[in-house]
């Protein structure tokens, strides 16, 4: 997986794309989100290999995750993020891309 994250003052949210080995876009991929106090949910990719979850209209402290699963098996390891209440130091994380490429 590649990429980035950045202070959002407006949204808590994750985004990206999940591409085939062979560099195409992957529909109905299954990207599972949730934190370190148990919540989870699921989303899935649109015919562009795009997904996203917004977990807040505001910037919100926690401790996230993203996994992508494959025909209810898990494809990926967890990549977990930390974020602020506020938008600016050094966990200023609320806006996160995650992109993921099945090998």
């Amino acid at each position: 997986h590649v990429g980035w994250a950045k202070p959002n003052c407006d949204q808590t949210l994750i985004w990206g794309y999940v591409v085939g080995a062979n560099g195409l876009a992957e529909p109905n991929v299954q990207v599972r989100v949730g934190n370190n106090q148990g919540w989870r949910d699921d989303t899935w990719t649109n015919n562009d290999g795009i997904y996203g979850y917004l977990f807040a209209d505001e910037p919100i402290a926690g401790k996230f995750f993203a996994r992508v699963f494959k025909g209810g098996q898990a494809r990926s390891m967890q990549f977990w993020w930390e974020t602020s209440a506020g938008c600016d130091g050094p966990y200023s994380l609320q806006e996160v891309r995650i992109d993921w490429r099945h090998r």
